[in-house]
């Protein structure tokens, strides 16, 4: 099969950087699909879905918002992307929380 002991080493280091490149897709699916739950919850938060906030409560979950859609974006970015994909509605804007 193999005619040499490179070769075998080269298709070994092949099926390695193979089954890593298979593991991070995973992990990174894995964590995109968790983030859409944790942005949206945080949007209910802040249209007033569970009540009124205070204005340090709003801007701390702004924070937290924003932080969670760069994440979300930066695991969907791809090599090659022109573009990153469109920010979600705002809170509060038409549409915000209406997946829920």
């Amino acid at each position: 099969m193999f005619t040499n002991k490179n070769s075998a080493a080269q298709a070994a280091q092949a099926a390695q950087a193979a089954q890593a490149a298979d593991e991070a897709r995973t992990v990174r699916h894995a964590v995109a699909n968790e983030l859409v739950g944790v942005v949206g919850m945080l949007e209910l938060v802040l249209v007033g879905h569970y009540g009124p906030l205070a204005p340090e409560q709003r801007e701390a979950l702004t924070v937290a918002l924003d932080a969670a859609n760069r994440a979300s974006h930066a695991l969907r970015a791809r090599p090659g992307a022109t573009a990153a994909p469109p920010d979600p509605a705002p809170p509060g804007a038409a549409g915000a929380g209406d997946r829920w």
